[in-house]
């Protein structure tokens, strides 16, 4: 995900927590949160003046399924990331928490997952993560 916006970047960044949990991803591996299978949709990698927090990497998820099984990681390659956040949509309560706000109304949502269990079997480890019920709201604009 190098070519990753400023504003899902900065979003990301606020998300950073005050104890790092790092976790080495493999192409290979499977994750959960709660007991839904996620995603790896990407990694945020901390270069260029998209980042304040340089060379530093977040695990991006989703609950959406990559087309054709995509992966960000190359077969062989493990990737140290410093945390990791779920890419959603709004929910209704806080869609409807915008509204009433009157604020800029945000599109995406990135939520800090941490990881609370690794299982390892075989070829495949199982990342077990939990939500910390940190979020941050950000317009995804099309260019």
């Amino acid at each position: 995900m190098s070519s990753i916006r400023q504003y899902q970047r900065r979003a990301l960044e606020a998300l950073k927590p005050k104890e790092i949990q790092s976790i080495y991803l493999l192409n290979t591996d499977e994750f959960y949160l709660n007991d839904e299978k996620i995603f790896l949709v990407g990694i945020s990698r901390g270069v260029g003046t998209c980042s304040d927090l340089h060379n530093i990497n977040i695990a991006v998820f989703s609950r959406i399924k990559p087309e054709n099984n995509q992966t960000p990681l190359r077969p062989t390659l493990e990737i140290l990331c410093a945390w990791s956040a779920l890419l959603r949509d709004l929910t209704e309560t806080e869609l409807q928490e915008e509204l009433n706000d009157k604020k800029d109304i945000s599109h995406l949502t990135v939520e800090r997952i941490e990881p609370i269990l690794l299982i390892e079997n075989n070829d495949v480890r199982t990342y077990y993560f939990q939500s910390t019920n940190q979020k941050e709201f950000y317009v995804n604009t099309i260019t």
